[in-house]
């Protein structure tokens, strides 16, 4: 496998290095509480859950009745110009990359500070590599409003209808 070509801006000094070492495990378990958290909610939504073995390009499976979701479960607190910064990408090949439309129908993005949930559609999200998520009472345009505590799309036949 070739590596990609060019070279870093600048070189990454040691305290670079071992602050994103420590950082690393840290990212893990907000991802992992994050799951345990969506699974503990939907479960009393009635929502049936259910963890994939291997490698998915989703994190569980949300089962209401006959209808099956590919949710994609995602975490953040961090906080630019006072909106969320939501990662919406993962590894492939040694690259970061911007999730297909076809690798997951839901993105279920948990914002940490105010314990709130936004549930995404793959369409909303899909090739893009982070989002800026609105604070409760946020004056102004929000485009993801819609799908703030949008956990009633898991109970549509297509999961496309916004009340």
């Amino acid at each position: 496998m070739a590596w990609p070509k060019g070279k870093p801006a600048r070189p990454v000094t040691e305290e670079e290095r071992m602050a994103a070492r420590k950082r690393g495990p840290i990212i893990n378990v907000f991802g992992d509480v994050g799951e345990v958290i969506f699974t503990f909610r939907a479960r009393m939504m009635r929502f049936m859950v259910a963890k994939p073995y291997g490698l998915n390009p989703f994190d569980c499976i949300v089962g209401y009745g006959p209808i099956l979701w590919r949710v994609q479960v995602k975490v953040t607190a961090s906080v630019m110009n006072g909106l969320f910064h939501l990662c919406t990408r993962h590894w492939v090949n040694r690259r970061n990359v911007a999730y297909l439309e076809s690798e997951f129908d839901f993105m279920a993005a948990y914002v940490i500070p105010e314990d709130e949930w936004f549930i995404l559609p793959s369409y909303a999200v899909a090739g893009r590599r982070s989002l800026m998520l609105r604070p409760k009472g946020f004056k102004g345009r929000d485009p993801y409003m819609l799908y703030r505590q949008a956990w009633h799309l898991f109970r549509e036949p297509d999961g496309l209808v916004i009340l």
